[in-house]
């Protein structure tokens, strides 16, 4: 029921936990390869400046995702997805 759901909000909720989850994703990746080089270079100083871009974007949209009411179950589950995300990293 909830998949078939035409609600904006929840729409725009789901979006936004989306571009959290592909951000954090990226995250990792390319926290990976930053370990693997052993010296600093230019990839290494690109990763670290994507990286931080990056993080700067999740804390924002992180602070959006927590002001968005979820009024259905799409908006809820993407809001759960993406504070199962946090917490794995936070403990």
């Amino acid at each position: 029921m909830a998949v078939g759901a035409k609600s904006t909000h929840a729409n725009a909720i789901v979006e936004r936990c989306g571009q959290w989850l592909a951000a954090d994703a990226e995250i990792d990746r390319l926290s990976l390869r930053w370990a693997e080089l052993d010296q600093a270079g230019a990839e290494k100083e690109s990763l670290e400046a994507r990286l931080k871009h990056l993080h700067r974007r999740q804390a924002h949209g992180l602070e959006q995702i927590a002001d968005m009411h979820a009024h259905d179950l799409r908006a809820v589950a993407g809001k759960l997805v993406v504070v199962a995300s946090v917490t794995v990293v936070d403990g």
